[in-house]
């Protein structure tokens, strides 16, 4: 990966600065997973990807992880991984995953 990016779990990120990625991410109407990236309200929107992370906490407690990945400060992609709900030998990978149209074409999160 080139410099000046940093993966970093979620757990790690300033909560502010991640919504703000999420409500710049759900402008990108080009994208048919924006309408999932925010909505105002979303602390009763099971289809948002902050509720996934705050409400539900569906990538924590052993059960996962979620990543963001920054471009020297900037929020610039995130993906999550997670056990399935069939089998702990199982992993759900590449969930909720965003890029900036900017980096989409780096190849970031499969480095």
């Amino acid at each position: 990966m080139e410099k000046n990016y940093s993966v970093i779990n979620y757990k790690d990120v300033h909560k502010l600065e991640f919504l703000d990625f999420c409500k710049k991410a759900s402008l990108d109407t080009s994208m048919p997973a924006h309408k999932n990236m925010w909505k105002e309200g979303w602390q009763q929107d099971p289809s948002t990807l902050p509720y996934l992370l705050e409400i539900e906490k569906r990538f924590s407690n052993n059960n996962g992880e979620f990543v963001v990945l920054t471009h020297g400060t900037e929020i610039v992609a995130c993906s999550g991984a997670y056990k399935s709900d069939f089998s702990d030998m199982v992993a759900i990978v590449g969930v909720r995953s965003w890029v900036n149209s900017e980096y989409r074409s780096k190849f970031l999160l499969g480095k």
